[in-house]
This record gives structure tokens, C-alpha cells and sequence, in this order.
């Protein structure tokens, strides 16, 4: 499946769930793709790959700077691990902090 597709059926699921979704067009090196802000206002960054592309060391860099401050940061590859993960930060199990 391509990067594209992902990031297009996550939307979806995203505004479904009441989600604002922000995209940065083109992002500044090493910046996640997206900015999803949840109904109950958390912020994730999300950088989207196919789920055989590559992370580079300056995404995993900023990724690393993100979660120094508590912020949350997701690599996501598959529709279905974006919406497992969704589906976890909406629900009142989440608690707050750095979710894997």
C-alpha cells in the first residue's frame, strides 16, 4: 500500500473520530507529515511509511525531541496500527504521557 493511501484512510478514521487533522505540505526536514489533535485536545505528531519504507536518522532525531518534551510522536505503517492507536488515546483508558 502506498504512503498516500495510508495517510488518506487515516484521515478518514481521524475525523471520524473527531479529530483535527493538520497537514504540513511540504514538512521542513524531519518533520512528522501530520498533526492530529484529539476531541480531548492531545496532541500526536504522525509520520507516515509504507510498511517497508525507511525512517531517517533526522526523523528519528526531531521524533527524540518530541518525546524529551512529552510530546507524542507515532511512526505509522498500517491503517490498522493507526486506528488501534487512535482508538486507545480517545478512550478514557489513556491516562496521559508517551504512548508506544
Amino acid at each position: 500500500m502506498k504512503e498516500a493511501k495510508i495517510q488518506l484512510d487515516c484521515k478518514e478514521i481521524a475525523e471520524h473520530s473527531g479529530c483535527l487533522w493538520v497537514r504540513l505540505r511540504p514538512p521542513p526536514a524531519g518533520v512528522p507529515d501530520v498533526l492530529i489533535v484529539t476531541p480531548q485536545g492531545k496532541h500526536i505528531w504522525v509520520e507516515f511509511k509504507t510498511p517497508n519504507g525507511p525512517t531517517r536518522a533526522l526523523q528519528h532525531r526531531f521524533a527524540r525531541q518530541l518525546e524529551n518534551r512529552r510530546v507524542l510522536h507515532w511512526f505509522i505503517k498500517s491503517t490498522d496500527d493507526f486506528d488501534i492507536r487512535l482508538q486507545r488515546m480517545c478512550s478514557d483508558e489513556f491516562h496521559g504521557g508517551i504512548a508506544a
